[in-house]
């Protein structure tokens, strides 16, 4: 697209990636939405449409979990460059199950905005945040695509060209093994969303929250080496009581607005919305929390998900 066409996507992300058909072996990978699109080769503004700013500063408005440093900075412009970090995002996430700069699942925009740009400034907080226990498992190949991919400077970043050569894009170094695991992970990375959002919605209800935020409070004031933007979630310290049969039951009563003994899709997004989730984001949530595909959340489904993980591994 960036050579043959002479486009950028501006939003590269899993929810704009769709396949043709079914049969994932065969099917065609589509790339869609583009709203956020621009040329390769921007026209430059006069200084009479720009107002007299920056012609190489923009605004964008795409999704921050997959921009790359020099989009968090100013002046900014948007590159082919970003969009193969986009490339990289999805692509490790496809073969982790989480993001490389959130492996809890439950960072904020800033936080993350904060760990890619300390990955750019000191090179050696890129093993703390993305090159941990996660690829371990991973080939050679794939590492090094990966690696290429995120490289905090654009200018010595993969490019597209390279992207669609690379060994391990064509099949010849790819395991199917690993990639048909990538569906599991997906699974997986929309049951811990599930998990975080409900817990976070009602920790202050169950009186959890409190305690675990001051002790959060005070841990933090021990430890100044932390910085603002990757501060722990207050959530961190909270009881392992909080998945008691009790606590559940009565976290699913709550989210049961018809009081018919199931969860339906409109009754978490209505229940959502208070956080600021979108109904998209909590039907793509939703459809990983319901296992057995029967169009609601029962009891037994909710608390088998709410205890997949014990908190220490999930916050």
């Amino acid at each position: 697209c960036h050579d043959t066409a002479g486009w950028l996507h501006g939003d590269l992300k899993l929810e704009n990636l769709l396949l043709s058909s079914a049969d994932y072996r065969e099917a065609q990978l589509k790339v869609v939405d583009f709203g956020c699109a621009m040329p390769v080769d921007r026209p430059e503004q006069d200084d009479e449409n720009n107002n007299g700013e920056d012609q190489d500063d923009q605004e964008f408005a795409g999704t921050p979990f997959y921009w790359p440093p020099e989009l968090f900075r100013r002046p900014a412009r948007y590159t082919p460059a970003a969009d193969l970090w986009a490339a990289g995002i999805i692509v490790y996430i496809l073969v982790t199950g989480s993001h490389p700069f959130d492996k809890d699942c439950n960072a904020t925009d800033d936080q993350v905005r904060g760990r890619v740009l300390a990955v750019a400034q000191d090179p050696e907080l890129f093993d703390r945040f993305v090159w941990d226990e996660r690829v371990d498992r991973l080939s050679n190949s794939c590492r090094e695509l990966l690696k290429a991919l995120l490289h905090p400077d654009p200018a010595q970043r993969m490019t597209s060209g390279d992207f669609l050569r690379h060994p391990w894009v064509q099949g010849l170094t790819a395991s199917w093994e690993l990639l048909e695991r990538s569906h599991q992970n997906l699974q997986a990375l929309g049951r811990k969303r599930f998990r975080d959002q409900v817990l976070h919605k009602f920790a202050t209800s169950l009186g959890l929250a409190t305690a675990a935020a001051s002790s959060s409070s005070s841990s933090s004031s021990n430890n100044n080496s932390n910085s603002s933007s990757d501060k722990e979630s207050p959530y961190k310290s909270l009881p392992q009581n909080i998945l008691s049969d009790e606590n559940l039951i009565q976290i699913f009563r709550a989210l049961d607005l018809k009081q018919n003994g199931v969860l339906e899709l409109e009754e978490v997004q209505q229940t959502f919305q208070t956080l600021g989730v979108s109904d998209e984001d909590v039907k793509e949530i939703f459809e990983c929390a319901d296992m057995d595909r029967s169009g609601v959340v029962k009891l037994d489904e909710f608390m088998s998900l709410m205890r997949n993980q014990t908190l220490e591994t999930f916050w």
